[in-house]
Parts: structure tokens; C-alpha cells; sequence
């Protein structure tokens, strides 16, 4: 993929943005969003094949990406995203995996892509809990990242010919295996284990009864 110059940049920046009403969104409104937008972005990039190329995303110098180091923030931290009005800066830590700092890249420009008007498009999530709605808004920003690294029409394809593994599925998209078999199980390709079934019982399985003092 050519290198994005800045106008082009700002024209794909503007086009992504236009997707989104400029109203107040519920959850659901905001994910849907999320991935209209990395269909979009697909789209307008002409980019078909499942290993989707970030390198564009790295060099535009729009939105600069800086690398840090875990040492330098909190080894917690995969990435933050510092706006400015139009623009920002998008930071990413170096010291994780190659596929996590992919998807944390595309994580952090969704964070850019809603900042200009976020007041207006976050303002009913949460219901009025602050915590609720910072895990909403990171949520969607997943979603987005999700969508654009691993698409639904593209996954679904390879998997009709039947490429089921996940790890398979991981190197192909680039993409981690814990990302690709959430995804999996998020789109319902694979089923997710029922709660009553997290602690499996066998015949070798010991219990020990307290007797009863009441």
C-alpha cells in the first residue's frame, strides 16, 4: 500500500467521520457504527486481502504514532491517544507482541476518529456511570479494531472453504490468536462455553463435605 500524504490522509479522516450521526448514539448504535466504519475504511483503501497493512497508518504523519516502552508508562498500558482538536498523536507500546501493537494501533485511531465529537456521540453511554461508559467506549474502539483487521465477509469466506483453525485463521489475518478466537466466538463460529460448564466434573473429581454446625 502507497504511503498516505497528509491531504489524502485528511480527506480519508473526513470520510470515515461523515459515517457517524451527529447525535448522541446508545451501545448498540455506537458498535454498528464501528463497523460501518472499518467496512469503509476497507473500502476505501482497496484493501481485500485478510492481512490488512497498518504500514500507511504508521508513516501518515496526520496523526503521528510514537512507541514507548512499558517501563516508560505502566506495562499495563498498550496505548493511549492524545487529541487536538482535528488531529492528535497515537501512542503505542513497543514492547508487546507485533499483533497486539496492530491492534492497538487501529484501537487508538478509532479513539482519534471520535474525539473531535465525542461529548455529543458518548453522551447517553453508560446511563449516567462513568465506569460503565469508559468499558463502552473501549469496547468500540475493540470492535472497530476487530472489524477492520478481521472482517466478518472475509472470515466467513475462508471459513465456508474450511479454514476453522484458529491459529491458522491468527496467521493469516496477522492477528493473535486470542484476538481471532474471540472474534470467532463473538460472531458465533465457534460457541462459547456455557457458565455451568467453566469447572468440568470427572470420576476422579473429590469433594470434602463440612458437616453441618447450624
Amino acid at each position: 500500500m502507497k504511503k498516505m500524504n497528509t491531504k489524502t490522509m485528511r480527506t480519508l479522516i473526513d470520510v470515515i467521520r461523515s459515517a457517524s450521526p451527529k447525535r448522541p448514539l446508545s451501545y448498540g448504535e455506537s458498535l454498528s457504527l464501528a463497523r460501518r466504519q472499518a467496512g469503509l475504511i476497507r473500502q476505501l483503501l482497496g484493501a481485500t486481502e485478510p492481512e490488512f497493512d497498518t504500514a500507511w497508518l504508521i508513516e501518515q504523519k496526520v496523526a503521528p504514532v510514537h512507541h514507548f516502552a512499558s517501563y516508560e508508562v505502566d506495562p499495563d498500558v498498550s496505548g493511549y491517544t492524545k487529541a487536538h482538536g482535528e488531529n492528535g498523536e497515537l501512542h503505542i507500546n513497543k514492547t508487546e507482541p507485533v499483533v497486539r501493537q496492530r491492534f492497538t494501533l487501529l484501537h487508538e485511531f478509532k479513539h482519534l476518529l471520535d474525539a473531535r465529537d465525542e461529548d455529543t456521540l458518548h453522551a447517553y453511554l453508560g446511563g449516567g456511570n462513568k465506569t460503565t461508559k469508559a468499558g463502552q467506549i473501549e469496547s468500540i474502539c475493540n470492535e472497530f479494531a476487530a472489524s477492520v483487521l478481521m472482517p466478518l465477509p472475509i472470515l466467513k469466506d475462508l471459513w465456508s472453504k474450511g479454514t476453522q483453525e484458529t491459529a491458522q485463521l491468527a496467521r493469516i489475518f496477522n492477528v493473535s490468536r486470542e484476538a481471532m478466537n474471540y472474534r470467532l466466538v463473538r460472531l458465533g463460529f465457534k460457541e462459547r462455553k456455557p457458565w455451568y460448564r467453566r469447572y468440568e466434573l470427572t470420576d476422579e473429581t473429590e469433594f470434602s463435605i463440612s458437616p453441618c454446625t447450624a
